[in-house]
């Protein structure tokens, strides 16, 4: 078989804008672990969206799904973009300073994108974002009376890896960060027609997830359990995509790379470093990591370093911090039935996690945050099986975490 590199990778998930729109809820929190391509989904509703990009819909989505079933509300707002993808690694003043820039920065571009809208910050108010917000709204709903914001907020919940790996309690209720998400929800069907959020974590952050007028999570619906990541139709589509299959070696020549391997045995070994997750109890399909499959094809047709080593020490390294944190009495039970790939019953996944007290969680909490963060998955089975949801590890490459742990640990997984 024969690999370009070069040649780009196109998984269309276009037909989850009509998915969503035809939900009737406007306004939604969706969670992965990292790796999955939430940005990628963003990206793509931005440019759907958006008023600005209408020009370009055809050259966007020419070949795609919604390009034969657009919405009603194609190119019918003005989108603002607002990521806090950098906002990790800051003591509580330097974290304050770049909350306040990164939503400047979304404000920013918005302007640029819509240079007929009057608005100018105000630069005594830079450092408090909640009323930059709420005064863009107002001057936007002033000059467009009867237009709707789009409002796209990528990793929301950056700032918690912070509080669980590098123990910063204090950036749990940082009050700039809830008056700005509080601000978020006096202007939902106001000024703001629709909402996406992505983040990993699912953390409450003043009133936006509670009550009326509030967003929705998603993250466990079925309808939307393939709308980032790659499923098997997907993963074939994308060696298909990268890879031409033979029955015999090919050439060698520029951008081309050998292998002996079938596309099966790929398939297959995939499945081991990323396959396997399931995020709704009523899906039977399974999903893969799209980064990981990247890293694992990387490192299968490319010299140099490996960058799965760097993935999985990372992975590990958050993975040996949460287990430490723990102190659930059957803890070692529990990790000698993960080891041994055994289901573990849990009553419901929580909604909404409490950071700070990861030390006092019970057994449901602590599985929901392994969850969240892709250590375990729900087995696909086990609500015809047994009636109710249970977790499992989603495959070998997280696996061995566990089972290295334990060692690290001196728990012994033969014990049973």
């Amino acid at each position: 078989m024969k690999v370009d590199f070069d040649k780009p990778l196109s998984i269309d998930k276009s037909s989850f804008i009509e998915v969503w729109e035809k939900s009737g809820n406007a306004h939604v929190l969706m969670l992965r672990p990292h790796g999955f391509g939430k940005s990628m989904f963003t990206e793509l509703l931005d440019n759907y969206y958006d008023h600005s990009k209408s020009s370009e819909f055809q050259k966007n989505y020419g070949n795609t799904y919604i390009a034969g079933h657009p919405t009603r509300n194609k190119s019918n707002y003005r989108v603002l973009r607002i990521s806090f993808g950098n906002l990790r690694g800051c003591a509580i003043d330097k974290f304050r300073e770049e909350f306040s820039k990164d939503v400047c920065e979304g404000i920013q571009n918005f302007m640029k994108k819509n240079p007929d809208l009057e608005y100018e910050m105000d630069e005594n108010f830079v450092n408090a974002p909640d009323f930059l917000l709420t005064s863009l709204c107002l001057n936007f709903t002033q000059q467009f009376p009867g237009e709707k914001i789009f409002l796209i907020i990528e990793d929301y919940d950056n700032f918690a890896y912070d509080v669980l790996f590098e123990n910063k309690t204090e950036l749990c209720d940082v009050d700039m960060v809830r008056d700005f998400y509080n601000a978020i929800k006096s202007e939902l069907n106001i000024v703001i027609g629709r909402t996406f959020i992505t983040g990993v974590f699912p953390v409450s952050i003043g009133s936006l997830f509670d009550g009326m007028n509030s967003i929705s999570n998603y993250s466990t619906y079925k309808n939307y359990h393939d709308i980032v990541g790659f499923n098997e139709e997907d993963l074939s589509q994308f060696l298909d995509d990268r890879i031409s299959f033979h029955g015999r070696k090919a050439k060698a020549s520029k951008n081309i790379k050998r292998s002996d391997k079938s596309k099966e045995q790929l398939l297959s070994e995939l499945k081991t470093v990323a396959g396997g997750f399931v995020f709704s109890p009523h899906v039977s399909n399974s999903l893969y990591n799209s980064r990981n499959c990247e890293y694992y094809l990387h490192k299968e047709f490319s010299t140099g370093e490996d960058p799965l080593v760097k993935e999985r020490a990372r992975y590990f390294q958050r993975l040996n911090t949460l287990l430490d944190l723990s102190d659930l009495p059957n803890k070692p039970q529990l990790l000698r039935d993960i080891c041994h790939e055994r289901r573990i019953k849990i009553n419901s996944i929580n909604n909404f996690l409490r950071l700070t007290l990861v030390k006092n969680y019970q057994q449901d909490e602590l599985l929901s945050l392994l969850f969240y963060l892709g250590f375990l998955t729900i087995d696909s089975n086990s609500i015809k099986t047994v009636g109710s949801a249970a977790l499992v590890c989603p495959n070998m490459f997280v696996l061995d975490m566990f089972r290295e742990y334990c060692r690290n640990k001196n728990i012994d997984i033969d014990y049973l």
